[in-house]
């Protein structure tokens, strides 16, 4: 009896706390991580496909583009060099009466400077085969005349190209020099007007770095841009003397 009396006089205890569900939280964190990977996924995919696009927070470089330089356009190749030959070549027409010896026309070579020395040449007599023909004989002379600084260690051959009214032709008839000095072969070419030291029509060729004696081993000629023969095949002497270590072998136009 007092034990149950004692019970009512105790306070009655309080109710346990219920505890807070928190599961929801994680299903939302759950499904903003889904989200956010695919969310990754697109934007990789993106930059993957187009790494300029503007979403990349780190784009490629911008390529610098390369320098284009124009090639040389090769010198067409000239037909190779025929040996030396003093064969002559035959006329136009084929009969053997002899013919009367050409009009030998005098023609003053134009002085390049003044206080040089001027020469009177006098055209060959052409075959009839060639428009130009070589202009009197060959001179051998000092290459210090139009090069001061020039001695023994060179040697070459020089010249002028006239037209019928003994002008200087334009620039453009190629030279064509072939043959062996100092025993190495030769196959050089050059331009009228490119040697103005000896005339408007000056062309120049350098045969070798020292002087040197050969006899009818060289030969010289003119040809068209097209590579056709415009004049025969002149063979020329060289010589060790410095004093003729310059070669002067000028062109005239005869047809």
């Amino acid at each position: 009896m007092d034990d149950f009396q004692e019970n009512e006089d105790r306070p009655p205890k309080p109710a346990p706390a219920r505890r807070m569900n928190l599961g929801w939280i994680w299903d939302l964190f759950s499904v903003l991580l889904v989200v956010a990977a695919c969310a990754v996924i697109v934007f990789v995919i993106l930059i993957f496909n187009n790494p300029a696009s503007t979403v990349n927070p780190f784009p490629p470089p911008t390529a610098v583009q390369r320098l284009f330089i124009p090639s040389l356009t090769p010198w067409p190749t000239l037909p190779p060099p025929m040996p030396p030959t003093n064969t002559l070549q035959p006329g136009p027409t084929a009969t053997v009466t002899p013919l009367p010896p050409p009009t030998q026309t005098a023609i003053a070579a134009t002085p390049v400077e003044p206080g040089k020395p001027t020469a009177t040449a006098t055209p060959r007599a052409s075959t009839g085969l060639f428009s130009f023909a070589v202009q009197g004989e060959p001179r051998a002379i000092e290459s210090s005349l139009f090069n001061p600084g020039r001695n023994c260690q060179w040697m070459g051959v020089a010249g002028q190209v006239f037209d019928l009214k003994n002008s200087p032709v334009p620039l453009g008839i190629i030279v064509q020099l072939a043959g062996v000095v100092d025993g190495k072969v030769l196959n050089i070419t050059s331009l009228t007007g490119t040697a103005t030291q000896y005339g408007p029509s000056g062309y120049e060729i350098t045969l070798a770095e020292r002087t040197s004696a050969s006899s009818g081993q060289v030969w010289i000629r003119l040809l068209n841009q097209e590579g056709i023969p415009l004049s025969d095949r002149m063979v020329f002497d060289t010589y060790s003397d410095c004093n003729k270590n310059l070669i002067i072998i000028n062109f005239k136009q005869v047809k």
